[in-house]
């Protein structure tokens, strides 16, 4: 027989997901040859390169196949074995991405969170239906980011600010999070120090269109118009989603779109 898993409150799911994954994100020296080969050059990496080099590395080279079979569903697989075949779910990426950090020295918790439904994580009592696994990274308090990295910031109390970083996501920039994490409630494990918190909101200024038209009429009547556009936060992530198509679908979306604003 099998008996129920039953959690009595938030710190023993997350004791429960520690021993899951302990060593899981072993720094093997595949990892190392991986890390070394891809670090920035320089004798000091700034914080943010180092972060975002990993990132990349997890998000554009390992491929998302999602592969939930017995405790596979709850357990990522060794750093070094998603390393070796290049593709993996949630966290198996996001534990890859923590064992670089480890290769440069960095530490982080994994964070587990429901990605595609509201208000399913209550204070009390614990009902772990979580479905994404991100990571979060401690900042030191004088850490500086650039500014396009602070939308994706989340204050842990004694914890301390987390950089949350999701190496799932194929359009969003590392640094940034999109809008179906903002606001979520997650579960951190970090040992006895495990704790709900919850994740950043959308600020305005991180997610935002800026365009800019020139039209200019010539003397022989015809009509020239120039659009730049700058995406930024979501509106970058859609426009990525957007170009991951074929480049004829693309251009044949514009042109209906420029037969819809001038039919004649």
């Amino acid at each position: 027989s099998v008996a129920p898993v039953t959690f009595p409150d938030w710190p023993a799911v997350a004791r429960w997901f520690e021993e899951l994954s302990r060593g899981r994100d072993e720094v093997t020296p595949s990892i190392q040859a991986a890390w070394k080969q891809a670090r920035p050059p320089g004798a000091q990496t700034a914080l943010a390169d180092g972060i975002r080099t990993a990132g990349l590395l997890v998000r554009d080279r390992v491929r998302y196949v999602d592969v939930e079979l017995g405790i596979g569903g709850y357990q990522p697989r060794p750093a070094a074995e998603t390393l070796a075949s290049l593709y993996g779910d949630c966290k198996d990426k996001g534990t890859l991405f923590r064992s670089l950090l480890l290769a440069e020295g960095l530490s982080s918790y994994p964070i587990l969170v429901n990605l595609t439904q509201p208000d399913t994580v209550p204070e009390t009592p614990p009902v772990p239906y979580f479905n994404h696994f991100v990571v979060g990274v401690p900042l030191p308090a004088d850490a500086k980011l650039p500014e396009s990295m602070g939308s994706a910031v989340a204050v842990g109390d004694d914890l301390g600010k987390l950089l949350i970083v999701d190496t799932t996501d194929s359009v969003t920039s590392i640094g940034s999070i999109s809008s179906a994490l903002t606001g979520k409630r997650a579960l951190v494990v970090a040992g006895a120090q495990s704790r709900l918190i919850t994740l950043p909101e959308g600020l305005p200024t991180m997610h935002r269109l800026e365009r800019s038209l020139q039209v200019e009429l010539r003397p022989d009547r015809t009509l020239s118009v120039a659009r730049v556009s700058t995406y930024v936060g979501q509106y970058a992530a859609y426009v990525r989603s957007q170009t991951n198509a074929s480049s004829r679908d693309r251009r044949e979306a514009v042109e209906h779109r420029m037969h819809d604003l001038w039919p004649d």
